[in-house]
């Protein structure tokens, strides 16, 4: 099996064969043998896949309005908005708001993550989205965030963040002990689904037809040169 050589820029995979289902899995997400990586385990063989798929749809005109559309759809056109609005966190955000905030990332990778502050009696204080493609999972637990990921200064500066402990209230003890051990950073609530392929991190569905988005968007690369 092999794959075509994209004009895009970035990497290229250029014409790589594979002799197993599984290592042409692993060219997006590698579902064992982490090697040394101590900072975080790679999202796809170069660690950019998330910037990788948001470069694909943002170069290919019907991709980019197919995930949009499909990221109102996921909001609802603000269909819940008389609902949603009474559901406040402590830092004024509304569940309506985390929605449509969250509503792309739902669309481009079947995922999406929330920051989770505590103020210094253990209770949550606030809850915002992260944008998913900062995000890594830390081969120790929890998670590396770097937020210059996708940006022109992006920069190897990674922070180790904890996973959502998934109550509205923590002990005193044991929010000392995981300030001490995540540098104070708030905890984040990650939420996909597991499979056999996507294992340590989703592979939305649209992906299997990547080819043919790199296809249509060469094809209209062509067409400008002409």
């Amino acid at each position: 099996m092999a794959s075509p050589k994209s004009k895009l820029k970035g990497q290229s995979y250029g014409f790589k064969f594979v002799e197993k289902l599984g290592d042409f899995l692993n060219r997006y997400v590698r579902r064992f043998d982490h090697g040394d990586e101590a900072l975080f385990i790679k999202y796809g063989h170069d660690n950019r896949f998330p910037q990788e798929a948001i470069e694909l749809v943002g170069n290919c005109p019907e991709a980019k309005r197919a995930m949009r559309k499909r990221a109102r759809y996921i909001f609802g056109d603000g269909g819940f908005v008389n609902e949603a609005d009474r559901l406040k966190d402590v830092g004024g955000q509304n569940a309506n708001q985390l929605l449509q905030r969250v509503a792309v990332d739902v669309s481009l990778f079947q995922v999406f993550a929330f920051q989770v502050a505590r103020d210094g009696q253990g209770k949550i204080s606030k809850v915002d989205n992260i944008p998913f493609e900062w995000i890594r999972k830390h081969p120790e637990g929890g998670f590396s965030v770097n937020r210059t990921l996708g940006t022109s200064k992006e920069k190897k500066e990674w922070e180790r963040y904890p996973e959502f402990r998934g109550k509205a209230q923590m002990g005193l003890q044991d929010l000392a002990l995981m300030k001490s051990e995540f540098g104070g950073n708030p905890e984040i609530a990650y939420f996909y689904t597991a499979d056999p392929m996507s294992f340590d991190y989703p592979v939305a569905d649209w992906f299997a037809g990547e080819f043919d988005v790199r296809t249509n968007t060469e094809l209209m690369l062509l067409d400008n040169e002409m």
